[in-house]
């Protein structure tokens, strides 16, 4: 992105405006395609109730070698910038894990994954509760994002109670500079 552009993108970001209905995309998302190209993607962020339910059945992941099975791919390194890494256990593999995809002093957002085969059975509510419950024990915030189109991301949400505090909006420019 040329220097022409980033003012032209900042000048259109400045005039956007704050608003409480989530789902709109921004006042000059026409202009930003115009001016990057690429595709537009949006969804909305949660917050937790102050108390999560305490699950019983999640494990906390301290070892790549837990991963294994449906989680392949993990290494070593990344865990503690993941961590807490919490799993719900089925015959003593993993099938859901929720881990810190964002993170900072105050604040974690968290991030799931489900092995296909367990998909659609509760496991990805119960580790993403269990995530939350350990992020707010270590006295940060934690966050649920997820875009309009992930159906099994919303219903997680859902049926956690989350509440939607904000939203998030991405274009991805055809140049692989994307905006936020």
């Amino acid at each position: 992105m040329g220097d022409e552009q980033a003012r032209e993108v900042t000048r259109l970001a400045l005039d956007e405006h704050p608003t409480s209905d989530f789902r709109l995309p921004p006042k000059h998302i026409e202009e930003y395609k115009k001016i990057l190209g690429g595709e537009f993607n949006a969804g909305p962020a949660f917050e937790f109730p102050e108390r999560m339910p305490f699950i019983e059945r999640a494990v906390l992941i301290e070892d790549v070698e837990q991963l294994q099975g449906s989680f392949n791919g993990w290494t070593a390194d990344e865990l503690p910038g993941r961590s807490p890494i919490m799993a719900i256990v089925e015959d003593g593999v993993p099938v859901s894990i929720c881990f810190c995809a964002r993170v900072s002093e105050l604040v974690a957002e968290a991030g799931v994954e489900t092995a296909p085969e367990s998909r659609g059975r509760g496991f990805a509510r119960l580790a993403t509760a269990a995530w939350a419950t350990a992020i707010q024990a270590s006295y940060r915030t934690p966050i649920y994002s997820t875009s309009w189109s992930n159906a099994p991301s919303l219903a997680v949400a859902r049926k956690l109670g989350l509440v939607a505090c904000a939203s998030y909006w991405n274009l991805f420019a055809q140049t692989d500079v994307w905006a936020s």
